[in-house]
């Protein structure tokens, strides 16, 4: 499997992370807390993680795995503080009898301790009927009552059908109430009312359409989203609800971010991110561990333009060009168009956006991210296709522009201008060349095709969580940390038949984005 997205350590723009996987599937870690009594029930428990689709905790007990193989491995690691909502926990002075093959967690606490994961296969029942396996653990504390006694089930049955692109496992968002437009209410449960996501200046990544031709573009930093929170508090239940309203007159505005300019093989593209009209901005937000997941609707307006203005400035306080040209403007971010004629950096503000007076407009494309800080996943082959209604011209959907040879090499020349730290290839867009065609080392590619060794290819990216400090449920506010979302979905044709040609479109999508949180109280 390809290395995980890493945190925001580089100087360079973007980030590109992609495997061939063999088969798995992502997966985040889930709290299984055992099923003991209601009061000592989060004294200690499980964190549990499948190598191939979703976990589904299917009681406080049982774990539901799939697999398209004849087996399911789990990750398992023994933990104290498992989240149980009204629950306190305890000291847990140890385990009876000894909970082997698990390894203890480093320290014995009331706090949150996990030990080293072990890796459990449960194999599949004749005839492809699930198979299970149990395992029981019982941990000792000082609290009241002294023990907790915990069993988890472990089940595993056949896949009928693979994750769609862009699936991720995440828990189910809450409905969005009560949120006003302007400013974010008092959490009902008492915790932590908003959530400030403010885009890193480095480190983010846009690849998409299967040609490899506009991969590795950085997003502008410091763009800013803005949740309202619900349900979680301070003492019991650290998993948030999150509701962030768009629109003009909203705390997010109309749209995401500045417009944002990307220029490959001579074809400059100013592109403005709308949110969809009406629509907010749902998910979850883990303020113990900083996991995010949130779902992103947005209508991206793509205007084809010139390579020396590739989307408007904001020079001085005043629009350089555009709808808004003379007026004044706030820099909302600085980008670097690496292909761009004349001065190359890019003072970008919301105030300046291209006019379809002074451009080509190429149509608008509707995109949902579905962000998250675990995994998420693009199937192959050709995960993405032309669907009914698509303004689909040129060439017909590939799985890349390889000419037949694998995408699996080493990348070179300007797709591999300097190395890192850590031995990536840096593209001359400044972003991270992970793969390149085995036939043409300088093309970026999704390997989603088949494999050499046979397996289906995929696109993944594996996003970071950092716990915000001061460390939930200390009662200081604000909170801050860092973390990584990523996002693989599908981008489908425009109006532009030269930049479904160039691009590749219909076809796949990636996203990085390296984000500061700020966790307030009202």
């Amino acid at each position: 499997m390809a290395r995980s997205t890493r945190p925001n350590t580089r100087t360079t723009g973007t980030l590109l992370i992609v495997a061939l996987l063999g088969g798995t599937r992502p997966s985040s870690p889930v709290d299984v807390p055992g099923g003991g009594g209601t009061r000592s029930d989060c004294y200690a428990g499980f964190e549990v993680e499948t190598d191939e689709g979703c976990p589904s905790v299917a009681s406080p007990r049982r774990v539901e795995g799939t697999t398209s193989r004849d087996s399911c491995k789990f990750k398992v690691r023994l933990c104290t503080a498992i989240r149980v909502p009204g629950c306190r926990p305890a000291r847990v002075l140890g385990f009876h009898p000894d909970p082997a093959p698990f390894p203890l967690p480093p320290r014995l606490a009331s706090g949150r301790s996990c030990g080293n994961e072990a890796t459990l296969e449960v194999h599949l029942g004749r005839k492809n009927k699930p198979g299970a396996r149990k395992i029981r653990v019982v941990a000792v504390s000082d609290g009241h009552p002294k023990r907790d006694a915990d069993a988890l089930v472990l089940r595993c049955s056949k896949r009928v059908e693979a994750p769609s692109c862009g699936s991720v496992c995440a828990p189910p968002a809450p409905a969005c109430s009560n949120v006003m437009a302007d400013r974010c209410p008092a959490n009902p449960a008492g915790g932590p009312n908003e959530l400030e996501l403010r885009l890193a200046n480095a480190g983010s990544d846009l690849d998409y359409g299967w040609t490899g031709t506009f991969h590795n573009f950085g997003f502008t930093g410091g763009s800013a989203l803005k949740l309202c929170l619900t349900q979680c508090d301070t003492r019991t239940n650290p998993l948030c609800g999150a509701c962030g309203p768009t629109g003009l007159g909203s705390i997010n505005t109309a749209t995401f971010g500045p417009p944002l300019p990307i220029l490959a093989a001579n074809v400059p593209l100013c592109v403005v991110n709308r949110f969809v009209p009406g629509e907010a901005v749902t998910g979850t937000a883990d303020i113990e561990k900083g996991d995010l997941n949130i779902t992103v609707g947005l209508l991206s307006d793509i205007f084809v333009t010139t390579p020396g203005e590739v989307c408007p400035r904001c020079t001085d306080g005043t629009c350089t060009s555009g709808a808004n040209t003379g007026k004044t403007c706030t820099v909302d971010g600085t980008v670097t168009v690496a292909q761009a004629a004349g001065d190359k950096s890019y003072l970008l503000s919301r105030d300046c956006p291209p006019s379809a007076a002074g451009s080509q407009f190429a149509g608008t494309v509707s995109v949902r991210l579905p962000l998250t800080s675990g995994k998420s996943v693009c199937n192959g082959p050709r995960p993405c296709v032309a669907q009914p209604g698509d303004p689909s011209t040129g060439v017909p959907v590939q799985d890349n522009q390889c000419g037949g040879s694998f995408c699996n090499a080493r990348c070179a020349a300007r797709a591999c201008i300097s190395t890192s730290a850590d031995g990536q290839c840096i593209d001359a867009n400044g972003g991270v060349s992970e793969l390149c065609c085995a036939g043409d080392t300088t093309k970026p590619c999704f390997p989603t095709a088949f494999a050499p060794v046979g397996f289906m290819g995929s696109i993944e990216r594996t996003g970071v969580a950092r716990p915000p400090t001061p460390g939930w449920p200390d009662p200081t506010y604000p909170k801050s940390g860092g973390a990584t979302l990523v996002a693989t979905f599908c981008e489908p044709a425009n109006t532009s038949g030269l930049t479904n040609t160039t691009a590749g479109l219909p076809g796949p999508g990636a996203l990085t984005l390296p984000v500061e949180q700020t966790w307030q109280m009202p």
